[in-house]
C-alpha cells in the first residue's frame, strides 16, 4: 500500500478524499455548521400579519414566506431555500433583517 495524503476540496472543507496510491479509497462528506441561523420567534398578531402578507404576489410575500418558514426551533436556512425555492442568501439576509428588528 502507498502513502495515504489527505485531500481537502470544496466551500468550507466540505469533502474530505482519503488517497492511497493515487486511487480514490474513501469519500467523506463532513457537514460545515456555518453560522448559527437567527431564531425567529413570532407573536400571533405577528404570525397574523406575516400570512396576510404572503398571501401577495410580491416581493413583500416572498420576504413574509420566510419568515413563517424561518420561525420556529431548529429550522435550517438551507431546508427553507429548498423548500421555497430560493437562494439561502436570500433566506439568510431576510432572516437575519427580521431578527434585528
Amino acid at each position: 500500500m502507498g502513502l495515504a495524503r489527505l485531500v481537502i476540496e470544496g466551500p468550507a472543507s466540505s469533502v474530505i478524499r482519503l488517497k492511497v496510491a493515487s486511487k480514490i479509497r474513501m469519500v467523506l462528506v463532513v457537514a460545515h455548521p456555518g453560522p448559527s441561523a437567527a431564531e425567529i420567534h413570532l407573536s400571533e398578531r405577528e404570525r397574523a400579519r406575516l400570512i396576510g402578507m404572503s398571501a401577495e404576489s410580491s416581493r413583500v410575500a416572498v420576504r413574509a414566506r420566510i419568515v413563517l418558514a424561518c420561525a420556529g426551533p431548529g429550522i435550517s436556512t438551507a431546508q427553507v431555500a429548498l423548500d421555497l425555492g430560493l437562494a439561502k442568501s436570500a433566506v439568510r439576509k431576510w432572516r437575519a433583517a427580521f431578527a434585528r428588528g
